[in-house]
């Protein structure tokens, strides 16, 4: 260092007590010119403020509290009601094949038909069994009626549309009850339901039907009964046919919807007078 060449030694001729005082503030000075004496102090964070933590770890443990005991109370409720809503939305849009063979009595064809697990066989006739989705939607709104143990077969089911816009779920099987029958008769040889849809707030209501049909057009019984998958009218959503066979002939059923969701299924009497 520059002072350490400027202080004489203690036994030179040279040295006296002013000099040491000299060499005193040399060192005082040198200290003070030191880099170090530049650096800035160090700066510590702050202390957390640990009572806001705890107010905020407490609502969040009270709201998982309210969540769980809304969900206890309610939690079953809104599940049950989004499986519903699931389920009838499906049945809302199903649509089966045009060729699909809903129903058969024929003696050979209910035989390939019996080696088809998708058909049940009852009294001789095949049925085909119905979609999973819409023994789901009964299941869910808990219609005894259509729980009923008897097989049956799905002719139609689908959304339609009043005229007014209303809207609503139909569904049209075929019973066992008469194995000779293509009338087409409510509580006979078909069954209907007729449901105004369910939404978030609001159950499914379902709709009494009773139509008429007239029956006095033939007094023989029907043979060789197929029946076809119901097809909806895109041309007209209040609209859908059913298409059937019987002693060899094509025949159709034509079913509408009112504006209070009651249905009338017309079967071409014309035809089969012929």
């Amino acid at each position: 260092m520059p002072w350490m060449n400027t202080v004489p030694h203690p036994h030179s001729s040279k040295w006296t007590p002013h000099s040491q005082l000299n060499t005193i503030q040399a060192v005082k000075s040198s200290m003070t010119d030191s880099p170090t004496s530049g650096i800035a102090p160090l700066e510590y964070a702050k202390r957390p403020n640990l009572r806001g933590r705890k107010w905020l770890r407490g609502c969040i443990l009270l709201a998982i509290a309210l969540a769980l005991a809304v969900g206890w109370r309610w939690g079953r409720g809104w599940r049950d009601k989004a499986v519903l809503l699931y389920h009838q939305r499906a049945c809302m849009m199903y649509t089966a094949p045009p060729q699909q063979v809903v129903f058969d009595s024929d003696p050979s064809r209910v035989a390939i038909l019996a080696h088809d697990p998708n058909y049940a066989i009852v009294r001789g006739c095949a049925f085909r069994n119905p979609p999973g989705h819409w023994d789901s939607y009964t299941a869910a709104i808990g219609n005894s009626m259509a729980l009923r143990g008897s097989q049956r077969a799905l002719l139609f089911l689908h959304e339609c549309r009043s005229p007014d816009g209303s809207r609503f779920l139909v569904e049209i099987e075929r019973t066992a009850a008469a194995d000779e029958s293509a009338y087409f008769i409510q509580s006979y040889d078909v069954e209907s339901n007729v449901y105004r849809p369910a939404t978030a707030s609001r159950p499914a209501v379902y709709v009494m039907n009773a139509y008429p049909i007239d029956v006095m057009d033939s007094t023989l019984p029907h043979t060789d009964i197929r029946i076809y998958a119901g097809q909806p009218d895109p041309a007209d959503p209040s609209h859908f046919t059913i298409r059937y066979e019987t002693g060899g002939k094509t025949r159709t059923v034509d079913g509408r919807v009112d504006n209070q969701g009651h249905l009338s299924l017309d079967r071409d009497a014309t035809a089969e007078a012929q």
